[in-house]
């Protein structure tokens, strides 16, 4: 019980993202434990994230030579070995999966596709024929049985590459979102404009989002069709990728992302099919193989946009980049459409805030910020930060805060803390103050727009939160950690009022808030004369990319 109660902790650690700690953590835990298979595999995940193959690998081979048939070593291996399209090796790792779940539908479905993408047409289809007499109702991959038996008996199973460029014969356009998600509203908000303004463009267009077998039901309830995660196989439905990933490539996030995205780009390249990197952060890139990695991902698309300045420059400067497919544009979060203020409204007074409550300053916290300054809890320096923000207002007359999450998972994981976490730590340290409430429920990224377009001023630290603000021309001040909020503040004239985290001076900060409030007027007539730019800006990329799927897919 105790080893259980420790390495639960390191997972924990994991969980909430402190990659480092929880390796070394690992580390400690496996001299006391050198042959526990669990502490080896997890010790070979830490490294996986941070980008180190080898010692991945190492690890996991460690903990199989422990427990031969500890299938989440086995998997983690195999997965590995894809990535790296190293497909013998993944092979041979999914065929002692199988053998262990012979009735998972699903193993039998991966261990296909790694012979799909290895080119052995014949043992691809053996495998599907396996997952479909464990489960018959699979209708995606009874299609792709079909066609393999089909290309089989024509005699192309050496070919590979011509059978995954020739999908289907369908009337829609099916196109991958790749990037989004619904735990953060930005790439809720995302995936939601391009399903509208994509199809707009594009009438027939079906979007598609890859997601774990247990979020099928909620991804088609969103309008959404699912790809499931391994079955990779589903790819030759779709047409072509758009990814809307925000930031996703740069130091901060590891070259395991950057080997991910140019695996991904590779699999639908090769089958000529379109990839465009819609407008997002880039960089920075200091490590060589992340360097290289990230230009190769790019010159696979058929085009990429950056969406600020700082970003272009960081992508444009990589060796070997193909400079005539990449452009600067704004997010597309500026063509977002919001709910109604009737709805807006209906949300504040479920929540306690009325009509009549006089003025409304929200506040939309960052679990990236808070993670990145000192202290822990209600002591961490963020966090004290905002509390004293809340303060300030709520002493004045007549003055509503609302403590606004845009990051919220659908059920509350205390291993995982989402915004509410701050939200909550901020509320709590007010006491009984009656004018503050936190939005707890999960809202759609529609609602959370526009209740922050009832507010006089917005204190922000999430990025699509901030453009919900100021493209309602709502005066704006951003306590920000990385290069894309100077630069989407720059971009509308008013970069004054930013705060990075590495400098968070209490009294600066506080008089950045009172000239905020003071000249809110001010700054929305700046906004109001500078957003629609950058709207018109933004939906001239996404005519680009519809062009490109218009004249790409035949």
């Amino acid at each position: 019980m105790a080893l259980t109660r420790d390495i639960e902790l390191g997972e924990a650690l994991f969980s909430r993202g402190k990659i480092e700690e929880s390796k070394n953590y690992f580390l400690t835990l496996l001299k006391k434990f050198p042959d526990n298979a669990q502490i080896l595999n997890n010790v070979g995940v830490m490294f996986y994230e941070q980008g180190n193959i080898g010692e991945a690998e190492h690890y996991f081979l460690r903990a199989l030579a422990s427990q031969a048939d500890y299938i989440e070593s086995l998997l983690n291996l195999a997965d590995l070995y894809q990535n790296q399209k190293r497909w013998k090796k993944a092979v041979d790792q999914l065929e002692k999966c199988v053998l262990i779940r012979a009735d998972d539908p699903e193993l039998f479905n991966q261990l296909a596709m790694v012979y799909l993408e290895a080119g052995n047409f014949v043992q691809a289809r053996n495998e599907i024929r396996k997952s479909l007499a464990l489960n018959p109702a699979q209708k995606d991959i009874q299609d792709i049985f079909t066609t393999l038996e089909e290309k089989i008996c024509l005699g192309s199973e050496s070919d590979s590459s011509s059978y995954l460029s020739v999908s289907s014969q369908h009337d829609r356009l099916n196109i991958l979102i790749r990037g989004g998600g619904f735990v953060n509203k930005g790439a809720e908000a995302m995936v939601r404009t391009v399903q509208r303004e994509i199809a707009r463009r594009l009438p027939h267009a079906r979007f598609f989002m890859e997601v774990p077998l247990q979020m099928e039901k909620f991804i088609e309830s969103q309008g959404l069709s699912p790809v499931i995660s391994n079955a990779r196989g589903r790819y030759m439905e779709l047409d072509g990728v758009i990814d809307v990933s925000g930031f996703a490539l740069g130091d901060d996030w590891g070259i395991n992302n950057a080997q991910y995205y140019h695996y991904h780009n590779s699999i639908f390249e090769s089958f000529g099919k379109p990839i465009v990197f819609l407008p997002q952060a880039w960089g920075p890139f200091t490590n060589k193989s992340m360097r290289q990695l990230c230009a190769a991902a790019i010159n696979l698309s058929d085009y990429t946009y950056a969406r600020d300045k700082r970003s272009y420059k960081y992508i444009s400067e990589l060796e070997g980049v193909n400079r005539q497919n990449i452009g600067l544009a704004p997010d597309i979060a500026y063509q977002f459409e919001g709910a109604s203020t009737s709805q807006a409204m209906n949300v504040l007074e479920q929540n306690g805030i009325v009509s009549e409550s006089g003025q409304m300053v929200g506040i939309m916290p960052n679990m990236q910020v808070y993670v990145r300054t000192e202290g822990t809890g209600p002591e961490n320096k963020y966090v004290q930060l905002l509390i004293g923000i809340a303060k300030y207002f709520l002493n004045k007359k007549n003055f509503s805060v609302v403590l606004i999450p845009h990051q919220v998972q659908p059920v509350e994981n205390p291993d995982a803390p989402d915004d509410r976490f701050l939200c909550d730590l901020i509320k709590t340290a007010l006491g009984n103050a009656h004018n503050i409430v936190v939005l707890r429920d999960y809202y759609s990224s529609e609602i959370l727009k526009a209740v922050i377009g009832q507010m006089d001023l917005v204190i922000g630290s999430r990025y699509h939160g901030i453009i919900a603000a100021i493209s309602q021309m709502i005066p704006t001040v951003v306590l920000g950690w990385s290069h894309k909020y100077f630069e989407l503040l720059s971009d509308v004239g008013i970069e004054q009022y930013i705060a990075d985290y590495k400098n968070l001076n209490t009294d600066d900060i506080f008089a950045l808030v009172e000239n905020a409030w003071i000249r809110r007027q001010e700054i929305s007539s700046t906004l109001a004369q500078k957003v629609p730019e950058q709207v018109h800006l933004s939906a001239r990329a996404l005519d680009q990319a519809a062009a490109i799927f218009k004249d790409g897919v035949q």
